[in-house]
C-alpha cells in the first residue's frame, strides 16, 4: 500500500516529497479516485502546464504524480489553477471561513456558476463482529457532497434541488420543469451539472 507523502521545500512550488512505502497490510477498497495513474495536465496560476501521470488520493486529499519512476505529491496545491485528469476537471479550493468546501473538487461545468463535487474516502480499522466475523481494514467511499460555485469566493452546499434553483435566481419555472422532466437528484453530480448546462443555455452561454 502507498501512504501519503511528506512534502518538502523545493524551488518549484508544484513539487512535493516522495511517497513512502510502509509495511504492507491487507486493506479492502481504495483510497484513490482511480487506482491507476492517468495521464493528465496541471495548470498553475500562471497557466504554465505540467503533463504527468496523475492520481487523486481521496483519503488524504492530495494529488500525486510520477516523475523518474518515483511517486510525488504536489507540495503547494494552492498554486494550482486547474487539473485535467483524463476527461475530468478538478480545481483546488483553499480552506476558508467563508465556505466549508475545500481541497480538490471536481468541476462539472466550464462556465460560472458551476457544480463542484467533493469526493472522500474514510478508513475503518479491522473489527470483530457478531459470531466472530472479522471485518478487515478497509477504505469506504463517503457520499459525494455537491456545491454551487458562483465565483471563486462564493461556494454554497447544495441541500436540495429547490435551494439550488433559488440560489440561481432566474428562470425558476423553466428549471423546475427541466427537473421534473429529467428527474434531477441533488445527490447526483452529473444530473446537477446537466441542470446547470440547461441554465447556461437559457442565458445563451451554450
Amino acid at each position: 500500500m502507498i501512504s501519503s507523502s511528506q512534502t518538502i521545500s523545493s524551488g518549484n512550488q508544484l513539487h512535493g516529497g516522495g511517497v513512502q512505502w510502509p509495511t504492507e497490510v491487507h486493506v479492502e477498497g481504495s483510497r484513490y479516485l482511480y487506482d491507476e495513474f492517468v495521464m493528465g495536465e496541471v495548470y498553475d496560476k500562471k497557466l504554465d502546464i505540467r503533463q504527468a501521470p496523475l492520481r487523486l488520493n481521496l483519503h488524504h486529499d492530495e494529488l500525486q504524480y510520477i516523475e523518474d519512476s518515483a511517486i510525488f505529491a504536489f507540495a503547494d496545491p494552492s498554486s494550482i489553477e486547474k487539473i485535467f485528469l483524463g476527461n475530468e476537471v478538478f480545481i483546488y479550493v483553499e480552506p476558508s471561513l467563508e465556505t466549508e468546501a475545500s481541497g480538490f473538487l471536481k468541476k462539472w461545468n466550464s462556465s460560472y456558476p458551476a457544480i463542484l463535487t467533493k469526493m472522500k474516502t474514510s478508513f475503518y480499522k479491522e473489527t470483530t463482529e457478531f459470531l466472530g466475523r472479522i471485518k478487515p481494514n478497509r477504505f469506504v467511499r463517503d457520499p459525494d457532497v455537491h456545491y454551487l460555485m458562483k465565483s471563486e469566493t462564493k461556494i454554497f452546499r447544495i441541500t436540495s434541488v429547490k435551494s439550488l434553483i433559488d440560489e440561481l435566481g432566474s428562470y425558476s419555472n423553466e428549471l423546475y420543469d427541466f427537473v421534473k422532466e429529467k428527474k434531477i437528484s441533488k445527490n447526483d453530480g452529473a444530473e446537477l451539472a446537466e441542470l446547470l448546462n440547461y441554465y447556461h443555455s437559457l442565458n445563451g452561454y451554450l
